[in-house]
């Protein structure tokens, strides 16, 4: 038998997903099963990303929020992006990773640098799974005149699913009297 959500959300559930609340029009709903609580809200302190282009935003919503000097990119793993086994497809890992690794150049000076991927290398540890919130935190751990060298971590909670290095082209604003 399968329980039905909101009239809002208009989608039929397993029997394992049972409909804890609705408000403001929000689905609220709770996996049951494997010790994965499955939460509609975003959590504290991250804000919608403004990132432009139609490949960002096909692979999102993704969100952001400062700690410290570094920022951390969030993203919820959506039916969108789980594969034929059920967890988060590895393309959707290391887009993910890209994007918080250049996100961290990308806002390292003013104005901001065109940042664009020369290699990228994710290794995946564990998977991610339908429901989860991923946070990708990066640090910047070289950046130079036209290259900066990024690692850091995907994390759903304490458990580490992916770490992550990438170097970046950074093309910088030309001033007037400088020649390159």
């Amino acid at each position: 038998m399968l329980q039905v959500w909101p009239s809002i959300c208009a989608k039929p559930l397993p029997d394992n997903w049972p409909l804890i609340s609705r408000a403001t029009g929000l689905c609220r709903w709770l996996l049951v099963g494997k010790g994965r609580a499955l939460m509609s809200e975003i959590p504290d302190g991250f804000q919608p990303a403004q990132f432009n282009g139609p490949y960002l935003q096909r692979g999102g919503p993704y969100y952001v929020r400062t700690v410290g000097d570094c920022y951390e990119v969030g993203l919820r793993v959506g039916d969108g992006h789980i594969n034929y086994i059920d967890i988060a497809h590895g393309g959707v890992l290391s887009t993910l990773a890209d994007v918080a690794l250049s996100f961290q150049v990308y806002l390292s000076e003013r104005p901001n640098p065109a940042v664009t991927t020369v290699s990228l290398t994710t290794n995946f540890l564990a998977p991610a799974r339908l429901g989860d919130w991923l946070v990708a935190t990066t640090k910047i751990d070289r950046l130079g005149k036209r290259s900066a060298h990024v690692s850091g971590s995907i994390c759903c909670g304490e458990q580490t699913l992916a770490t992550m290095s990438g170097v970046f082209n950074v093309r910088r604003a030309v001033s007037a009297g400088d020649k390159r």
